[in-house]
């Protein structure tokens, strides 16, 4: 079994993370909320100047997205149906400096699990679910090709 709060407190205490098959199961409100408060804290410690509060609920919404992308890296049988669902790009709230700062600190992984989608298999449907995602945060996108030199954009 694996939840979201456990995901996020191994990515940022350096331990060894773990996903489940069927994605992250259900957990307490309290527990996220100590998760998120941890992750915000560690970003907002390594963000030069000051960092705006992130919002939480995009956040939680990024940091799932991340999940499911480790999710369906680890889990390679997983079929293309798959993928839409648990990458939707449309997150809770955009626009303002929080729901950017959230989806980044969420999304700052981006890049590396882009790159091991593509090392694996360069037709791999994850890929366009990823750069779709690129595309609607691109903060989170530095380090990924530009979407011009993208294959079949």
């Amino acid at each position: 079994m694996s939840t979201l709060s456990q995901f996020i407190r191994a990515l940022h205490e350096g331990e060894q993370i773990t996903v489940a098959e069927d994605g992250p199961q259900a957990e307490s409100p309290a527990s996220l909320r100590a998760a998120v408060a941890l992750a915000t804290g560690v970003a907002v410690r390594a963000a030069p100047g000051s960092a705006p509060q992130a919002d939480p609920e995009v956040f939680t919404w990024a940091f799932t997205r991340l999940c499911h992308v480790c999710r369906l890296l680890a889990f390679r049988h997983l079929g293309e149906g798959e993928i839409a669902p648990a990458l939707t790009p449309s997150a809770p709230a955009t626009g303002t400096a929080a729901a950017y700062f959230a989806a980044d600190v969420a999304f700052r992984l981006m890049p590396s699990a882009y790159g091991l989608a593509e090392r694996t298999s360069a037709g791999d449907p994850l890929l366009a679910a990823l750069r779709a995602l690129a595309d609607a945060w691109p903060l989170a996108a530095v380090g990924m090709a530009p979407a011009a030199q993208w294959p079949n954009s």
